[in-house]
């Protein structure tokens, strides 16, 4: 079981990404859960991210793109 500080190697994915593509230093952590649930639906795999697939790294960039722009409308 993982404990509640700390977060998944999902989450920290996301966090990275937001934090070095679009100067978001402290993600709502519910921002997070929105992009990894978004991510999943659309196709994507963690397994495959982590490996390394160039494929499901670019589907998670956009994603993160376009959900973030949907946020900043909200």
């Amino acid at each position: 079981m993982i404990p509640k500080d700390q977060p998944t190697a999902d989450k920290r994915a996301i966090s990275r990404i937001l934090s070095l593509s679009h100067g978001v230093s402290k993600p709502d952590p519910k921002l997070m859960e929105r992009i990894s649930r978004v991510y999943q639906q659309k196709g994507g795999r963690w397994s495959k991210f982590f490996e390394g697939n160039p494929t499901h790294s670019k589907l998670l960039k956009q994603v993160i793109k376009v959900v973030l722009k949907r946020s900043r409308d909200e």
